[in-house]
């Protein structure tokens, strides 16, 4: 069962046993099925991270993909039960990533890591400039000064706090943190790209088809 019809089917029960009107059904459906969506995406992404082994690097790829993407927008799936299966899989493999240029790339060479840092805030910036707040048709944004202020705070974002916190994990020799939350910046670029919308698309399409073939 999908998660809307599940939130809807117990809004409309709690509906008759309570008495309650038709928009605070809506409302509870509406509130069960942000829970509902959050509780499954959260659950599917700590188990898979800790069964991978790698969960300290799939929370911080996770965490910084969902505070920029609160304000940058992004491709979605069309339902909950894919953003959550294909958010988890996004985030782990942005940590499965991390992990490996971890034990891959060298620290021996000064200013490398603060450079890359700095690169990858210019391209943050480039993408926001062109492309953010990436909303989605069924849910446009359509208020221009809206739109200005999201793009603003997401610039902040990235200058004043991703790329400050980058830099002092290279400083420090965070190697975790570094590497994970440049993963987590570019897999946030990507999905407020055309790139990205497409790539979402197509992957809901493959899951919306292998849905069908199982029933």
């Amino acid at each position: 069962m999908e998660i809307e019809a599940l939130a809807n089917k117990l809004a409309a029960a709690l509906a008759r046993e309570l008495s309650l009107s038709e928009d605070d059904r809506d409302i509870a459906a509406y509130a069960l099925h942000g829970i509902f969506s959050v509780s499954f995406y959260l659950s599917t992404l700590l188990i898979s991270a800790w069964l991978l082994g790698q969960w300290k690097y799939t929370l911080i790829v996770a965490g910084t993909v969902a505070v920029l993407r609160t304000f940058m927008g992004g491709a979605h799936a069309s339902t909950a039960w894919r953003c959550g299966l294909i958010g988890a899989a996004m985030m782990n493999g942005g940590g499965a990533l991390a992990r490996v240029l971890e034990a891959a790339v060298s620290w021996e060479h000064p200013g490398l890591p603060q450079a890359a840092a700095a690169a990858s805030a210019l391209a943050a910036l480039a993408a926001i400039a062109a492309y953010c707040p990436a909303d989605v048709p069924q849910k446009p944004i359509t208020d221009p000064r809206q739109r200005r202020w999201l793009r603003w705070i997401s610039a902040a974002l990235v200058a004043g706090a991703w790329l400050p916190l980058t830099l002092a994990a290279a400083q420090r020799g965070w190697e975790t943190v570094y590497f994970s939350a440049q993963a987590g910046l570019w897999i946030q670029l990507l999905l407020v790209t055309p790139v990205g919308f497409g790539w979402s698309g197509r992957v809901d399409a493959y899951l919306t088809k292998l849905l069908r073939k199982e029933e």
